[in-house]
């Protein structure tokens, strides 16, 4: 087949499968905009770990979690895909408040900095007061041991 008919009916199949795809709902990034949608997308990235308590952010592409052991995390989009980094002491190296976000700063380079957009004032307060006490650089008298929490450490005020 010549290459002036080849070329532009790859170009059309592959524009084709690329609208098929959107089309059907394949591009819509994933939302974490409720309880049992970060569940969902917890037990796709981690499961084999249960979680305790549930935290969405109100922009919806976050939240911070518990599992079972106590452990926290956060959980955040990427697309259409959910990623997890565990809370451990020294993974969060600082917080930082942005205008209507919250800047984390984590120790891992394929995910240095994570934006969490948190429009409200009085919210990303709270966020703000939570993250801190799972930072390195926390305050004095903050959680003595960040990794391990009882659920209802870090439930809505």
């Amino acid at each position: 087949m010549p290459l002036e008919l080849l070329a532009p009916l790859v170009v059309l199949g592959v524009a084709i499968v690329v609208l098929a795809v959107h089309v059907s709902g394949g591009s819509r990034p994933l939302s974490l905009a409720t309880e049992a949608a970060v569940r969902a997308a917890w037990a796709e990235a981690e499961p084999d770990r249960p979680l305790s308590e549930v935290l969405p952010c109100p922009d919806g592409r976050a939240a911070v979690v518990i599992d079972g052991a106590g452990v926290p995390a956060l959980l955040w989009t990427l697309g259409a895909d959910p990623v997890v980094r565990e809370l451990h002491p020294g993974v969060l190296r600082a917080v930082e408040e942005r205008r209507e976000a919250i800047r984390l700063y984590l120790d891992d380079f394929a995910a240095p900095v994570v934006e969490i957009g948190v429009p409200d004032t009085a919210v990303r307060a709270v966020w703000i007061a939570r993250f801190r006490r799972f930072s390195s650089a926390a305050e004095p008298g903050a959680a003595s041991n960040p990794e391990r929490l009882a659920p209802s450490e870090i439930s809505a005020q």
